[in-house]
């Protein structure tokens, strides 16, 4: 069964809620001092809530930042935590809950990020187009045995350079039926011209005779 991206956002995102408003529970019923780093959490979470109803489509860059922050607790959103230490064990480095949970979301999310590095459809298109123009410049100053050499290595260039040059056979060949068929009109009027004279002459000498 597929998960909409947004519902695996909503649902870790009130999950993180439910932790910060079981750890003001805690300070405000039994009097647990609460760390200094809880409120940071607080401040982070609401930014990334929302970030959540605005910019949904990137929500997931707030939410890795928040884990990855709780992972080495920078922000926190308990009273009391869990942790792993490299060393001594005053400095706590790791807190095992959110890296836990910052394993899981990154392979839900592995599509969505895969997307922010992937170049957008209009980038790709504006790129091939510029790729093309290049190629079309490059080989259109080429004489026709030149591009009739070209056309027989067609399958070694690029697509782009393979557009560029269909382009401009293509061009060079309605080019070449247009001069044609200009050539051909001029014959055929000066044909119908020479007739026309021929014609004439005749009449008269037909018109002299009967005469």
């Amino acid at each position: 069964m597929k998960i909409s991206k947004h519902y695996i956002d909503f649902f870790f995102l009130v999950f993180l809620g439910g932790m910060l408003t079981l750890a003001f529970y805690y300070h405000f019923s039994r009097s647990i001092e609460m760390p200094v780093n809880t409120y940071f959490g607080v401040v982070a979470w609401a930014i990334s809530f929302i970030a959540f109803f605005l910019v949904n489509n990137r929500t997931f860059l707030f939410i890795i930042t928040l884990l990855a922050l709780f992972t080495f607790n920078v922000i926190n959103f308990s009273v009391a935590t869990a942790t792993i230490s490299l060393g001594s064990n005053e400095h706590p480095i790791i807190e095992p809950l959110a890296l836990l949970m910052l394993l899981i979301y990154v392979p839900l999310k592995r599509k969505s990020i895969n997307e922010l590095f992937k170049a957008s459809p209009d980038d790709d298109k504006a790129k091939q187009e510029t790729e093309i123009d290049f190629y079309y410049k490059k080989f259109n100053d080429d004489s026709t045995e030149d591009l009739d050499n070209l056309m027989k290595h067609f399958a070694d260039y690029p697509p782009a350079a393979q557009i560029a040059l269909t382009k401009i056979k293509s061009e060079r060949a309605e080019n070449g039926i247009r001069t044609r068929g200009l050539q051909f009109g001029k014959l055929m009027l000066y044909q119908l011209s020479y007739f026309r004279l021929y014609l004439r002459s005749n009449i008269k000498k037909f018109q002299s005779i009967i005469q």
